[in-house]
C-alpha cells in the first residue's frame, strides 16, 4: 500500500527526473510482489508441509482480535504448539489454556477456575474448528479445504486462503499467512464470516521431535469442570 505525503512535501522536487521513482511506484503497485502460478503454489505448499511433517512445531505468538461490537481490541500473547495429526496447545501469558491430545479438547480459564471439556470430533462443539486450524497452521493438506493463491515477496511469501465449502464459509471469510524466506510462519490474519479479525505474529518457530510437548491436561483438583455438550 502506497502512502502519499501532502503536496507541500514535494516542493523541493523541481526536476521531473526526481519524480520518476514515485511515478513508477504509483503505476506499478505490484512491482514488489509476484503472483505464483498453480504449479509454483503447489510446490511451495509441498515444501512448507515437508518442513513440518512428523514434527512438533512451537512458537511464541502475539495476537490482536478485533470484534465489531467492541471498541477496544483483545490483546493476548503466549506460546503455541502443534503435532500431527491433531494435537494442539495454546497458552496465554494470563494462563488461559486450550489443549488437545487428539481426542479431547480442554479449555482452562484460571481467572474463573473453570475447565471446559469437549470431544474433538463432536460437530456441535469447537473441536472441529480447532482440528482444522491445527492442520492449517501445520500447513498440511491446505488445498483440501481452501482455494490458495500465493505471492513471492522480497522477504518470503504471502498466502491467501479462501474456504471452499459452504459450511466452512460460515466460520471463516479469508486467511492471509506470511512466510519468511526460510519458510517460517511469521504472521497470519484471519477474518471470520461475522467480520471478526484476528491478527497474529509469530516468533521463534521451532521444529522438534514428536513427544517434545505434553498435549495432555489434568484439571486442577478444585477447578469447576464442565462438559457443555453433555457426557
Amino acid at each position: 500500500m502506497v502512502s502519499l505525503r501532502p503536496a507541500h512535501h514535494l516542493k523541493t522536487m523541481t526536476s521531473p527526473v526526481r519524480l520518476w521513482p514515485l511515478i513508477l511506484v504509483l503505476l506499478v503497485p505490484n512491482a514488489r510482489a509476484q503472483t505464483l502460478g498453480s504449479e509454483e503454489t503447489s510446490d511451495l505448499l509441498a515444501q512448507l508441509a515437508a518442513l513440518r511433517a512428523g514434527r512438533t512445531v512451537t512458537a511464541q505468538f502475539t495476537e490482536k482480535r478485533i470484534l465489531p461490537m467492541m471498541t477496544e481490541p483483545i490483546l493476548e500473547s503466549g506460546t503455541i504448539a502443534f503435532e500431527p495429526p491433531s494435537k494442539f496447545l495454546r497458552r496465554t501469558s494470563e494462563g488461559n489454556l486450550a489443549v488437545s491430545d487428539g481426542a479431547t479438547l480442554w479449555m482452562y480459564y484460571p481467572s474463573f477456575n473453570q475447565v471446559e471439556i469437549y470431544p474433538l470430533d463432536n460437530p456441535r462443539g469447537p473441536g472441529p474448528l480447532f482440528s482444522l486450524l491445527t492442520k492449517l497452521f501445520q500447513l498440511r493438506d491446505v488445498t483440501e479445504n481452501f482455494h490458495v493463491t500465493a505471492e513471492k515477496t522480497p522477504d518470503g511469501h504471502q498466502l491467501t486462503l479462501v474456504p471452499k465449502s459452504g459450511s466452512l464459509k460460515k466460520m471463516i471469510g479469508v486467511i492471509h499467512m506470511t512466510i519468511d524466506e526460510n519458510l517460517r510462519l511469521i504472521a497470519s490474519t484471519m477474518r471470520t464470516a461475522a467480520n471478526d479479525r484476528t491478527e497474529t505474529s509469530y516468533a521463534s518457530e521451532k521444529f522438534l521431535v514428536p513427544g517434545s510437548v505434553d498435549f495432555k491436561f489434568n484439571p486442577p483438583a478444585n477447578a469447576n469442570t464442565v462438559k457443555p455438550l453433555g457426557p
